[in-house]
Order: C-alpha cells, then sequence, then structure tokens
C-alpha cells in the first residue's frame, strides 16, 4: 500500500513539473504574436514607403498638368488674339450693304470723290474760270453775259454729276441768272486756304441703302508753315438716280 502510494506521488510530481515547463518555453504563443506584430510593422512600413513612392509620380503628374493647363491658356489667347485679328480684316472686306463694294473698297473710292468735290466746288464756286464771259455784256454789277450756255441748268450739270442736287440745289442761287433769255454769271475769283495740306478718309461711319457717312481727316499747317495740326470732318454719298454722289461736305480750303 505505501508502495502504491509513492508511485502515485511520484506520477503527481510529473505531472507539476512537466505543466511548469510548459509556461516557460521559448516557443510560447507570447513570443508567436510578438513576432507576428513584428512582422505586421515591417510590412505597414514597407506599404507607407511604396506608397510614398507612388505619390511621387502623382506629384509630376500633376506639375505636368497644371504646365500642360498653361500651356493651353496661351494657346487659347494666341487663338483669341489671331480670331481678333482675322474679324478686323474680315470687316474690311465684307460688302457693304447691297452696294457691291467693300468697306476698304469705299475708304478708297470715297477718298476719290472728296477729293474731285473740292475741286468741282471750288472752281466752279469761287473761280471764273469753268465759264466764258462777255464782260461787255452786264445785266447787275458783276453779272456778265456767259456765252457758252443758255441756262442754269445746262451749264451746272457737270457740278451735279459730282454734287446730289438734294443737298447742292441751292449752290449757285448767287452765283447764277437767267435774265432776257441769257445766262449770266457773277464773275470774280478768291483765294484758297494756304495753309491746307491735303484730305485721307479714314473710316466709313454708317451706311444705309441710300446714303454713307465717312470720316476724314484734314491736315493744316501753321502759318509758319511748321507747325501741323489735323482736324476730323464728316462728309456723306447719297445715291441719287442709281448713282453716288457727294452730299454732306464742307470745302476745306
Amino acid at each position: 500500500m505505501k508502495r502504491f502510494q509513492r508511485i502515485l506521488l511520484t506520477a503527481g510530481l510529473l505531472v507539476s513539473l512537466s505543466g511548469c515547463d510548459a509556461i516557460s518555453d521559448p516557443s510560447s504563443d507570447i513570443p508567436e504574436q510578438i513576432a507576428v506584430a513584428d512582422s505586421t510593422t515591417e510590412s505597414s512600413d514597407a506599404e507607407t514607403a511604396e506608397a510614398v513612392t507612388e505619390s511621387e509620380p502623382s506629384l509630376a503628374e500633376t506639375e505636368f498638368a497644371s504646365e500642360s493647363t498653361s500651356t493651353k491658356t496661351t494657346l487659347l489667347s494666341e487663338t483669341v488674339s489671331t480670331t481678333e485679328t482675322t474679324t478686323t480684316i474680315a470687316n474690311a472686306d465684307a460688302l457693304v450693304g447691297d452696294t457691291g463694294l467693300t468697306t476698304s473698297e469705299w475708304l478708297e473710292k470715297a477718298q476719290e470723290l472728296y477729293e474731285t468735290a473740292a475741286k468741282t466746288m471750288f472752281q466752279y464756286c469761287c473761280t471764273s474760270q469753268m465759264f466764258q464771259y462777255d464782260f461787255s455784256d452786264s445785266n447787275q454789277p458783276n453779272y456778265y453775259h456767259i456765252t457758252d450756255y443758255d441756262t442754269i441748268a445746262d451749264a451746272t450739270e457737270p457740278y451735279y454729276e459730282v454734287f446730289s442736287r438734294k443737298s447742292h440745289s441751292g449752290d449757285f442761287d448767287s452765283l447764277l441768272l437767267e435774265a432776257d433769255g441769257k445766262l449770266y454769271g457773277l464773275a470774280g475769283d478768291r483765294g484758297s486756304d494756304i495753309t491746307y495740306q491735303g484730305a485721307t478718309v479714314t473710316a466709313l461711319e454708317s451706311a444705309t441703302e441710300d446714303t454713307l457717312t465717312f470720316t476724314v481727316a484734314l491736315t493744316y499747317t501753321g502759318t509758319d508753315g511748321e507747325d501741323t495740326t489735323t482736324k476730323n470732318d464728316s462728309f456723306s454719298l447719297y445715291l441719287e438716280d442709281g448713282v453716288w454722289k457727294v452730299d454732306t461736305f464742307t470745302l476745306p480750303y
């Protein structure tokens, strides 16, 4: 019996010693968890580094996109500028109403008509060189017989090829008269403004179906012949009997 008890005690002691060894074993669960944690940390660091590496190209792509946007903006500005220039040229080359001429062509034509109008008005209204006079035949003081025409209508026909009758029908009221079946004219000359240097038609102000209005720049020198001044004036053309004639007009000299 005592022997059997010793065997039992010995077996219990062995069991107790075996339990203590399990707690102090280096391969227990606690070191395994620590190892897993370390492994997870290293993996997280690697992923973080990889994420940073991937973000660098993203920043580069962002900068490239920004540069591309800037380039596109610049190109857009250049396109707008080109469009504005093209539009200006297109306006100059656009037809004016139903006239069959462009703005630039009208400016050229208006320049010719303005110069012709100035010369025509000065010769007819400011000199006696357009008619032949018989100075022995006078109707009123300084009104002498015009021998090459019998009527005002005939004498002024070339004038009204340039000027409209709408606005200039009275230009000869004090210059010509018909009496006794004859035509008489006021024979007299006046000088011109010697400071006048010239005129340049610069713009088409407005256009309707029968009237075109232009801006003309008039240039004058000072009395000393050195200082130059420029002033703007307006003149217009009127469609009369199918012909564009000078309408609003002021003699510049």
